[in-house]
């Protein structure tokens, strides 16, 4: 990496070699990014569409949170992923302005950082829902979901903030990979070993113990005595938040793991470096992948969004019993649209309860 310690890697700071020697390559790499992040772009859309509209995830005590965590996966899409891989396969040469790289914590590497939060208040959600359920209810209304959301933000603004300032660390131009890295202002690394720690290493942490924690105690439940469908979906939605925090280890971590244990592999090999570097910013684009295929709500709630203009068009109509057509005929058109939406209602699935207490 270039002057940078293995405590600071991160999805925009993944490079050693003059990409100008390997045009081909990066132009593969900056495809597969386009087209991951177009893809994941989509699929963000629809699992927001889908809470909004489907009745068994908006009941959720947690649905704000679930929301938050998808609305900042789609930002990283948009914004951060192209804000970061574009000045990168400009390369070196490149003249950026000064301030893209000054500012880039506040507008792209937040991102991340929001994430890794996001994902923490979720499970630290879902922990007192399961330790705490007779207590639980104050922590589901409105206000108590937007002042968890003010602590994580509060936090995540701050850790970049400190960077984007100056203060123990700042971000500047690669004048051999082209993009911004991350370098420590003074001598010492630990005001940049401390940041890090806080915007990464500390929120996956505790959101891991979160989740043994959660797992640990509702199997205990479901076969010390019998199960429940509000322990099932408990745990259902667990495991779909917990698969997709095992996702975003595997995108964060290999860098650190390679960098620690095969520096010089990595340093020599610019195809794997752009590999990890596909790989960290590809989290928010393919998450969508794990909740729709871990969970059945998300996979009812995917398939009533992408199903609703065929019903809109092709959804026969249905005649009460024991009317014929004639007599149908005969009815003002006020009656019709009574009988439609009686119908309709008579063809809708029950809404599923809350998946939470």
């Amino acid at each position: 990496m270039n002057n940078t310690s293995i405590s600071t890697v991160t999805p925009a700071n993944m490079t050693t070699i003059n990409a100008l020697s390997h045009n081909s390559e990066l132009l593969g790499f900056l495809i597969a990014v386009v087209l991951t992040n177009a893809a994941g772009t989509l699929a963000n859309i629809i699992l927001l569409v889908a809470i909004f509209t489907h009745r068994p995830l908006r009941k959720s005590s947690s649905w704000l949170l679930i929301v938050h965590c998808i609305a900042v996966d789609l930002y990283t899409t948009i914004v951060a992923v192209p804000a970061i891989t574009v000045p990168f396969y400009l390369g070196p040469a490149f003249p950026l302005p000064e301030a893209v790289c000054t500012y880039q914590t506040l507008y792209a590497n937040i991102a991340y950082t929001a994430g890794m939060y996001a994902t923490c208040v979720l499970s630290i959600h879902r922990l007192v829902a399961v330790v705490l359920p007779k207590h639980f209810r104050f922590f589901t209304t409105t206000s108590a979901l937007l002042g968890i959301l003010t602590v994580a933000w509060t936090v995540t603004v701050l850790v970049n903030l400190f960077t984007a300032l100056g203060m123990g660390s700042r971000m500047v131009h690669s004048s051999a990979s082209g993009g911004c890295v991350i370098l420590p202002t003074g001598k010492s690394l630990v005001p940049l070993t401390l940041s890090t720690a806080a915007g990464y290493y500390f929120p996956t942490s505790l959101t891991g113990l979160c989740y043994v924690i959660i797992f640990v105690k509702t199997m205990v439940d479901i076969y010390g005595r019998k199960s429940s469908r509000l322990q099932r979906r408990r745990l259902e939605i667990s495991r779909t938040l917990f698969l997709s925090f095992l996702w975003h280890c595997i995108t964060v971590y290999p860098a650190v793991i390679i960098l620690t244990f095969f520096p010089k592999a990595f340093a020599a090999s610019f195809p794997l470096q752009l590999a990890i570097k596909w790989l960290g910013n590809s989290y928010s684009a393919l998450n969508p992948v794990f909740f729709y295929a871990s969970s059945k709500l998300f996979q009812d709630g995917i398939k009533a969004v992408l199903s609703r203009p065929c019903h809109l068009h092709l959804a026969p109509r249905v005649r009460p019993a024991g009317m014929s057509v004639t007599r149908r005929e005969h009815l003002t058109t006020g009656q019709k649209a009574a009988i439609g939406t009686l119908n309709s209602k008579e063809q809708s699935t029950p809404a599923e309860g809350n998946l939470e207490n």
